[in-house]
């Protein structure tokens, strides 16, 4: 489970910067690969009701966090706008049962990934070529300072 003052950092310093690391569709409505009312175990419950309530409290309707991210939804969806409430429920998917090290583990592999498919082009990498991803990975600067 994320603390608010995580979930705060996590919004400012990985989900809005890092926008475009997110598949932000896997994470919607009609293909949420994370199905919040499908958690039965009841620690699970709590944590994601929890990491929702955080991000109410840290990504406040009409905030520049909100704002920012709203804007990055809408272009991403191809719609007008996305509507507050579905924007808090997508951050909090992306977020729940998760640590702030494994959402900032997670972009920093997409970014890698992305770097060296811009390099080799798409469909070329090598095992080599993720076995080094992986290395450089462990070797990364944190993207929270």
């Amino acid at each position: 489970m994320m603390k608010r003052t995580d979930v705060g950092l996590a919004i400012d310093k990985i989900i809005i910067p890092y926008f475009d690391c997110i598949c932000w569709k896997d994470f919607s409505k009609d293909k949420a690969m994370f199905d919040i009312s499908g958690h039965k175990d009841a620690a699970d419950k709590e944590d994601i009701a929890e990491t929702a309530e955080s991000v109410l409290l840290e990504m406040e309707r009409g905030s520049q966090r909100a704002t920012k991210l709203g804007e990055s939804l809408s272009k991403e969806f191809k719609v007008q706008y996305v509507t507050y409430p579905y924007m808090v429920k997508l951050v909090t998917r992306v977020l729940a049962l998760s640590t702030i090290k494994e959402i900032e583990e997670m972009v920093q592999l997409s970014i890698l990934f992305k770097n060296r498919i811009r390099q080799k082009g798409p469909g070329k990498l090598t095992a080599a070529d993720r076995a080094e991803i992986f290395e450089q990975l462990k070797k990364a600067e944190s993207l929270l300072k």
